[in-house]
């Protein structure tokens, strides 16, 4: 997949506010850039589609055809292609180019809302990455054409909108990017040039944005990667030169920052998710590592040496595959492949004795069903993903049970082809967004409540076989 191609992925969940709390009484998302917030004006759900006319530009969708619409063209004649979409005070901010360049965006859901936030690169692209909000200011990184790639900050209005902190000064740059949230401050991982890519802690001024920890110190810094929240603390992986890449955690603090668990002793590392996700359930954070005797599974932790562990060994001949973790009623659901049945829909409380298949939906021996391969969506109580069942993919939803996980319904109608969906499940008050093609309209924006009558298409965005979400269903 290309980078155009990837950057159509990124799309936010925006659920309305009425009558719903946190990431909605609906249901929430997990997945690529699911970003979930609340925007108390329609549309409820924004992304970026093409009507074949305009271009890749900003559109809503309250779920129905007569509010499906383009927000704005903000690149007449082009594609701005509108990614990484956050929420900050009732207002969308994302990365978009109106043909100058790409630079952060906002809009309350109008066209006469939706504008530049500030032109951070006045010569060319900015090229903001990493949108965060955190007590009611915007994090990015971007490149304004003189210091680099480094940290900004935002209240949301242009005039606020400066520079954190020029954190490598001597004729580099930082790529200071924000990652979470520890101890009420936002952590950032960053290079000055003398420490390597370590991780910094800032209060949102200049004066309070400081290196937290030299984990690794020297110049080759702590190879940092996967990031995830639970509680007050920030969990990632790293490694400290005396230890290989393992799990850590912070508070915010240097003395609370230190690695949980040497999972493999030495300088091998357990690898910490790979680069992927944490997924908290309740006190306990969810991971995959390689612990260098099971292969790549599914461990946990609870911040102690002691409680980080193995969940069970799922394929006792090889990697369990571990992906799309996704929490529902307490409980923990995810791919995996046990080497017998292929990769299907597995659920576990978090001991080995009732981590256990689902259910083996392309029940054909070892052929996966790949259920999730575009992750997973919680809507009311089921879990919503796309699965092969040996025939075709279709849409599919899951109680937990066996007998309560179905196909939703056969979309595309064609067995040698099947459905094929979107990078994106979008969850509003009304259902589960999603893009789908159904061999008549092109790849298409869909919704479902959980029944096969109340699913269907909500428009015809680029009529006629062309994609409004350019031709990148077959990607699933």
């Amino acid at each position: 997949m290309n980078m155009r191609g990837a950057r159509f992925f990124l799309a936010i969940l925006v659920v309305m506010a009425i009558g719903m709390t946190g990431c909605g009484g609906g249901g929430s998302s997990s997945g690529n850039d699911g970003n979930a917030a609340v925007l108390p004006v329609a549309p409820a759900a924004v992304f970026s589609a093409s009507n074949g006319v305009d271009g890749n530009e900003l559109w809503g969708s309250d779920g129905t055809e007569a509010g499906t619409y383009m927000i704005k063209d903000i690149n007449p004649g082009g594609d701005s292609e509108p990614r990484a979409f956050v929420m900050l005070a009732g207002q969308v901010f994302f990365a978009a180019n109106n043909g100058t360049g790409e630079e952060v965006w906002m809009s309350n859901g109008k066209p006469a809302g939706t504008k530049i936030l500030k032109d951070v690169n006045m010569s060319g692209s900015s090229q903001p990455s990493d949108l965060m909000v955190s007590q009611g200011k915007l994090y990015f990184r971007a490149d304004d054409g003189i210091h680099g790639y480094e940290p900004w900050v935002s209240s949301g209005a242009p005039l606020n909108t400066r520079l954190l902190k020029d954190i490598n000064p001597d004729g580099g740059y930082s790529n200071g990017r924000p990652r979470g949230m520890a101890g009420g401050k936002v952590i950032l991982a960053a290079s000055d040039g003398a420490h390597g890519y370590e991780l910094y802690v800032t209060d949102g001024e200049t004066s309070g944005t400081a290196l937290l920890k030299d984990i690794n110190p020297g110049p080759e810094g702590a190879y940092l990667q996967s990031f995830g929240q639970m509680g007050g603390e920030l969990y990632f992986g790293a490694k400290d030169g005396g230890h290989g890449n393992e799990i850590w955690k912070t508070a915010g603090t240097e003395n609370s920052t230190v690695m949980v668990s040497d999972i493999v002793a030495g300088s091998e590392g357990s690898f910490p998710n790979g680069g992927r996700e944490f997924q908290a359930v309740g006190n306990v954070l969810y991971f995959t590592a390689d612990d260098g005797v099971h292969g790549v599974g599914l461990w946990k932790t609870d911040g102690t040496d002691a409680g980080t562990t193995l969940v069970h060994d799922i394929n006792d001949s090889g990697d369990d595959e571990i992906a799309s973790l996704t929490e529902l009623d307490g409980k923990l659901y995810f791919r995996a492949d046990d080497g017998i049945n292929g990769s299907e829909l597995w659920v576990t409380d978090g001991t080995s004795a009732n981590t256990r298949m689902v259910k083996d939906i392309n029940d054909n021996g070892d052929a996966p069903s790949y259920p999730g391969s575009i992750g997973i969506a919680v809507y009311e109580g089921a879990l919503y993903f796309s699965a092969h069942d040996g025939e075709q993919r279709e849409l599919w939803k899951s109680d937990g049970t066996a007998e309560g996980t179905v196909m939703v319904k056969d979309i595309d109608g064609a067995p040698s082809t099947g459905s094929t969906y979107f990078y994106g499940w979008w969850v509003i008050e009304a259902g589960v967004l999603f893009a789908a093609d159904d061999g008549i309209h092109g790849c298409e924006l869909w919704i479902t409540d959980g029944t096969e009558s109340g699913t269907r298409l909500v428009k015809d965005m680029n009529p006629g076989l062309h994609d409004g979400f350019d031709e990148y269903c077959s990607m699933s």
